[in-house]
C-alpha cells in the first residue's frame, strides 16, 4: 500500500500535462466550464508537479508576506490588515516584508524563486500582469504564481498640491495642453496602477505628459506637495488623509460614479467621457505550494475580507474588499492582462 507521499506523487503524474498550461490558464479553462470544484482541485494539484506533498503541519513558523512597494502605499496597508488578522487564525506571526524597486519586479522575482512551502507569499497590484507587457524582459512568468485570493479593488483619485493653481479637472487639462511633454505626474513605478491610470488619462484626454516613476506610491507625496510634480493619480488609501488635512486637492476619481468618501469630487469621465479605471490587489503564492496550504490560505483570507470591520474600513477610503477565490482571481487576472494589452497598444506603449 502506498503512503501519503507516494499517492500524492502518483496523482501528480496523472495530471502533469495540466501543469504545462500554467495555473492561470488551468483556472480559466475550468471556470469557463463551470466545473468549480474539479477546477480548483486540478489547479492546485497541477501546482504540485515536481514537489513533495507536505507531511508536517503548516504553519510551524512565521509566514512572510512580501509587498512589492515601499511602506505606506495601498499594497502595504492592505498587507498589514491581512497580516494582523491572519496571524491569530494561522497561529503564527505573519510578517510584512517590503521589497520595493524595479516596478515591483524585485519582489516578484524573490517570491517566484522562494521555496513553495507556504511561508513566502506576495501581495502585488495589477503591475503583476502588466509588467510583462511593458518590459522586454521580466524576472518571472505569470505561471510562477498561484492566485490565493483577489484581495481588494477600487478606483483612484487625481490629486494636485493644495498650493496648485489648478482648481478643476478642466483647468488642469487646459494647463497640461499648454505644456506638452513638460507637465509632470508621479506614480509608484512603471506598470503600477497610478501609472496605468495616468497613461489612460493621457490617451483619452489627448495629452502629452511626463512620467516620473518612484519606488512606491507613498514616495510620490512629498514631491507632489512641494510642487515638483503637477499631478498624480493615487489610491484613496494613500491620499484620503492628505486631502482631508488640506495638503492635497482632489480633482477627480477614476470610477464611473463619485465616491461616498469624496462626494464633492467629480469623476474623470465628467470631463473625459468614457474614462474608467480600477486598481486591484491579489494574494499569490509560488507555484508548487501544496494543496492544503493554498486551500487554508484562501479560506482564511476570504474570512478576513468578509468581515464587516475590514469591509467598512476599506469602503470608507474608496476601496472594496474583493474576497474572491483563487479560481475567480485567476480568471479576472487573465482578462485584465488581455484588456491592458489592448489599451497599451492603442496608447502606443511598447515593451522597452
Amino acid at each position: 500500500m502506498m503512503d501519503a507521499s507516494s499517492r500524492c506523487r502518483a496523482l501528480v503524474r496523472d495530471v502533469v500535462r495540466i501543469s504545462e498550461w500554467g495555473p492561470i490558464e488551468v483556472a480559466a479553462r475550468f471556470a469557463r466550464r463551470k466545473a468549480h470544484a474539479l477546477g480548483i482541485g486540478l489547479l492546485l494539484v497541477a501546482t504540485l508537479a515536481g514537489f513533495p506533498c507536505v507531511a508536517a503541519p503548516w504553519p510551524e513558523r512565521p509566514v512572510h508576506l512580501v509587498v512589492p512597494y515601499s511602506p505606506g502605499g495601498p499594497n502595504d496597508i492592505l498587507a498589514r490588515i491581512l497580516a494582523e488578522r491572519l496571524a491569530p487564525m494561522l497561529g503564527q506571526p505573519v510578517v510584512v516584508e517590503n521589497r520595493a524597486g524595479a516596478a515591483g519586479n524585485i519582489a516578484m522575482e524573490h517570491v517566484a524563486r522562494a521555496r513553495p512551502d507556504g511561508y513566502t507569499l506576495v501581495l502585488p497590484a495589477m503591475a503583476y500582469v502588466v509588467n510583462p507587457l511593458l518590459f522586454a524582459t521580466v524576472p518571472y512568468r505569470l505561471e510562477d504564481f498561484v492566485p490565493v485570493s483577489l484581495v481588494a479593488r477600487g478606483p483612484l483619485v487625481l490629486v494636485v498640491a493644495a498650493a496648485s493653481p489648478e482648481k478643476t479637472l478642466a483647468g488642469l487639462i487646459e494647463h497640461a495642453r499648454s505644456r506638452p511633454g513638460a507637465f509632470r505626474y508621479g506614480s509608484g513605478g512603471n506598470g503600477s496602477s497610478p501609472h496605468l491610470a495616468a497613461e489612460l488619462f493621457r490617451f483619452e484626454a489627448k495629452l502629452e505628459l511626463l512620467h516620473i516613476p518612484y519606488k512606491g506610491t507613498n514616495d510620490v507625496l512629498p514631491d507632489l506637495m512641494n510642487g515638483s510634480l503637477e499631478m498624480a493619480i493615487l489610491s484613496p488609501l494613500t491620499v484620503e488623509q492628505q486631502v482631508r488635512a488640506g495638503r492635497l486637492r482632489a480633482l477627480g476619481v477614476t470610477a464611473a460614479r463619485r465616491l461616498p468618501a469624496l462626494p464633492d469630487v467629480p469623476t474623470l469621465a465628467e470631463s473625459v467621457p468614457g474614462y474608467r479605471m480600477e486598481g486591484w490587489y491579489a494574494l499569490l503564492a509560488p507555484t508548487g505550494t501544496p494543496i492544503e496550504v493554498i486551500e487554508r490560505l484562501s479560506r482564511e483570507a476570504l474570512s478576513v475580507l468578509g468581515g464587516a470591520e475590514v469591509r467598512s474600513r476599506l469602503e470608507s477610503q474608496g476601496m472594496q474588499a474583493a474576497g474572491e477565490s483563487g479560481l475567480q482571481a485567476a480568471e479576472f487576472m487573465r482578462a485584465e492582462s488581455a484588456r491592458w494589452q489592448k489599451v497599451l497598444r492603442a496608447a502606443g506603449i511598447t515593451p522597452q
